[in-house]
């Protein structure tokens, strides 16, 4: 349908011409409305349907957008002005109850009939005032799928008196659209010879409709390396009835640029052919965005790439450090544990025959000297063993309440000691498949920390917890408690919550074998304190069975060691 500026210059034409009668029959023609209504669905028909909405915002044409249930989602501006409807009146509301004022669909309604025949199908109504308008549905397919219907409504006095030649004719529908569009449109019969060209697509290429025609075997602007991959994608278009691709063009000057392109079928009312339709998008500024983003993503990846390698370098060192380290402690250990043996087997001999006070103090003071020595080496080694995974572990049927009872008794002389107050709330089945011996020295550890940092008459408050796969201890005491700084660092080799105290019986690494021993068994270790002077809370949880066997276990702490394993409180 042309604007109607144009059909005025051709019903003036007419009149001259004598094929109408004398009358004054323009009156109010610039009010009329031609109006097309593109009901759309969001199946593979979205992209042509976004292309049709661009076009339709560039047309001095009324254009509606409605879904299949009728209603109007979208309005272009010249339709907004004509109708004077906004964007937000719109909303959900039924293009029956926009335009014609009824609560359901139009009975004369030809949309439904040009959906089943796949067919233009045009009706003639009278509205309540008299007025006489004719309604053309002509439906759009992509690949056996509805995606759109332009629905031609005009003013039947206007059509009788004015007959505009191959008006049901779709490529004369399209015309409009074609010559106002902002994209590349052409229009093909199936031997690829162009019916119509835009000017958009004219400027996009720099070919005239004439200069395109002349060209037979093959469209002028299809680039040699290209030309087969298009024809078979055209081909396909012919076949299936739509087409979506990406390729390039050839401009006049020969240089190439991206397209991005939609096509459909459509059959010509008046010669029963089929035709293609083609909407052309130049691509070039958003394949140069997709190439910077392509080497950014390279430059990226090569990035990581560095950085994982260096990781892997760095790891490999510190790797091969601290099994230096581990080495280096382990051979110390033994070197210096050996010559102590004599010294710790003579000195008690030593002790005992002395009669002098004052010599007999001096010995015993070399006496604790060269004991926290060997506890200190002996500790050392033992951590050393952890840390490496050289140790085996011989997993029993253990309960844990019956070891904390048993810890208990080996300390009893240290709660005596300080009047402390001992509390075991374990519930009398709490049982874990573990190392006997390892667990023991982790009782006796957490329990020697506690009356360590606990005030004479203190309390230690032993309670349990269990699930169908694990079992949890919580050992809490009344002691100095820790900040938040301690907290974080008592899991340090070496760390000492009181580094002012210098006493014998601390190494620094009670707490780092506990963290290890619990995660040798496959568990988990934390200690809680709400600050200085409120007293600690040592939490460990261990799996009921074993996660690996015992072969297995050797090295199950390889897989997770870190270098914040630590201290003692």
């Amino acid at each position: 349908m042309n604007d109607v500026p144009s059909i005025v210059s051709e019903l003036r034409l007419e009149e001259e011409q004598g094929h109408l009668n004398k009358k004054n029959i323009y009156e109010d023609v610039s009010k009329d409305n031609f109006s097309f209504v593109f009901s759309a669905n969001n199946g593979d028909g979205k992209p042509l349907t976004d292309a049709i909405k661009r076009l339709a915002n560039s047309l001095s044409s009324s254009i509606f957008l409605q879904d299949k249930n009728y209603i109007v989602n979208w309005i272009n501006k010249h339709g907004q002005d004509t109708f004077n409807i906004k964007i937000n009146q719109i909303q959900k509301n039924p293009c029956y109850s926009l335009f014609f004022n009824k609560s359901s669909p139009c009975n004369f309604c030809p949309m439904k009939t040009a959906i089943h025949t796949k067919r233009p199908h045009s009706i003639q109504i009278t509205l309540p005032d008299q007025t006489n308008l004719e309604i053309t549905s002509i439906p759009i397919f992509l690949d056996q799928k509805l995606i759109g219907i332009i629905q031609q409504i005009q003013p039947l006095q206007h059509k009788n008196l004015f007959q505009i030649k191959n008006e049901s004719s779709i490529i004369q529908t399209q015309q409009t659209i074609i010559e106002n569009a902002a994209l590349g449109i052409i229009v093909l019969d199936t031997h690829l010879n162009h019916l119509s060209i835009n000017p958009a697509f004219s400027g996009m290429t720099g070919y005239e409709h004439t200069e395109i025609k002349r060209h037979l075997n093959k469209p002028v602007y299809w680039p040699d390396i290209f030309s087969k991959d298009i024809k078979t994608e055209i081909q396909r278009l012919i076949q299936k009835g739509h087409l979506k691709m990406e390729t390039y063009f050839q401009r006049k000057d020969r240089s190439i640029f991206p397209v991005s392109i939609v096509g459909s079928t459509f059959i010509d009312e008046k010669t029963q052919e089929k035709h293609l339709i083609l909407i052309i998008d130049d691509i070039t500024k958003s394949k140069e965005t997709e190439r910077e983003l392509k080497i950014s993503q390279l430059l990226l990846f090569s990035l990581i790439k560095n950085l994982e390698k260096k990781v892997k370098e760095r790891t490999h060192k510190i790797e091969q450090l601290l099994k230096q380290k581990n080495e280096f402690i382990n051979q110390l250990g033994h070197d210096l544990k050996n010559p102590l043996g004599p010294l710790i087997n003579l000195i008690p001999l030593l002790i005992k025959k002395e009669t002098n006070p004052h010599k007999k103090e001096m010995l015993h003071v070399i006496q604790r000297n060269t004991n926290h020595i060997k506890n200190l080496i002996t500790k050392t080694i033992e951590l050393e063993q952890l840390n490496s995974g050289n140790i085996s572990l011989h997993f029993t049927c253990l309960n844990l309440t019956e070891m904390c009872h048993e810890s208990i008794k080996r300390n009893y002389h240290l709660l005596k000691n300080k009047d402390m107050i001992i509390e075991n709330n374990l519930h009398p089945s709490l049982e874990v498949n573990a190392d006997k011996m390892r667990i023991e020295e982790l009782y006796d550890n957490i329990i020697t920390n506690a009356v360590k940092y606990s005030p004479n008459g203190g309390t230690i408050t032993i309670t349990g917890s269990s699930t169908e796969t694990t079992v949890s201890i919580s050992i809490k005491d009344t002691g100095v408690g820790m900040n938040k700084q301690q907290l974080h660092h008592v899991f340090d080799e070496f760390y000492k919550v009181d580094p002012a105290r210098h006493d014998f019986k601390s190494s620094g690494l009670g707490t780092a074998i506990c963290k290890r021993i619990v995660e040798k068994h496959g568990g988990h270790i934390k200690i809680e304190s709400e600050g200085i002077g409120k007293g600690t809370t040592v939490t460990f949880t261990l799996q009921k069975k074993p996660l690996f066997s015992n072969q297995q276990k050797n090295n199950a702490s390889n897989q997770k060691k870190k270098n914040t394993n630590g201290g003692e409180r």
